[in-house]
């Protein structure tokens, strides 16, 4: 198997069989890639076997000495980890080589709140399109305010998961594991009349959130 063909298998069981998101298959990709192009710029060609502990922490350190932080580092070693597991249960590999690679200790960081009044000052302030695009980017700071949403939550959201009379979103997150998270009076509103104008233009893309061509928006 080359080494091309063992990351497609791999994004392929991610995708189709731990149900990830697309957006976390993306970035597993992206991170093995620049990973593999690492080992190829720095020792030339390779294959699977001849990756080694040592190999991954001269890409570790490669990535520190480039000013990465801790947390992206961290989730190319989660990535990398992932990726080999699955190459031994593939029988590819019969070792891991980013085993006993540590994660770094990343600083915690305390999330930042936005206060109604702040909200407020933006919807006043910030000039949207008259539109259908302004209406619609509108909504999309009032859900994910009011709502906490993840950003593929957001995109993923179709028109059928908005329950206006029972005040709920149903949101499909990680792991494919679905919930229910409620919103306020306000947000009805916007939600209404952002269905109104969608229908108006006879943009029938089940997703909630489209682009003027009917395309959901990415």
């Amino acid at each position: 198997m080359v080494n091309e063909d063992a990351i497609s298998s791999f994004l392929s069981y991610l995708n189709l069989q731990k149900r990830y998101s697309i957006l976390t298959v993306q970035s597993y990709a992206s991170d093995i890639s620049q990973f593999f192009s690492f080992l190829e710029q720095e020792f030339g060609t390779f294959e699977l076997v001849d990756i080694s502990h040592p190999r991954v922490r001269a890409f570790i350190a490669h990535l520190m000495d480039g000013g990465i932080s801790p947390r992206s580092v961290n989730r190319k070693i989660s990535a990398l980890n992932s990726f080999f597991k699955y190459l031994i249960k593939s029988e590819v590999l019969t070792r891991n080589p980013a085993q006993k690679v540590t994660k770094l200790k990343a600083a915690k960081t305390l999330p930042v709140f936005i206060d109604e009044q702040q909200m407020d000052q933006i919807f006043s302030e910030l000039e949207f399109d008259p539109g259908f695009n302004g209406q619609r980017d509108r909504l999309i700071i009032d859900i994910l305010y009011q709502t906490g949403l993840r950003r593929a939550e957001l995109l993923q959201l179709k028109e059928q998961d908005i329950d206006l009379f029972a005040l709920q979103l149903k949101v499909l997150g990680k792991r494919n594991k679905e919930r229910t998270v409620p919103f306020d009076i306000p947000l009805k509103r916007n939600l209404e009349t952002y269905l109104r104008v969608k229908k108006e233009l006879q943009l029938s893309n089940p997703h909630l959130l489209v682009t003027e061509k009917n395309t959901p928006v990415s």
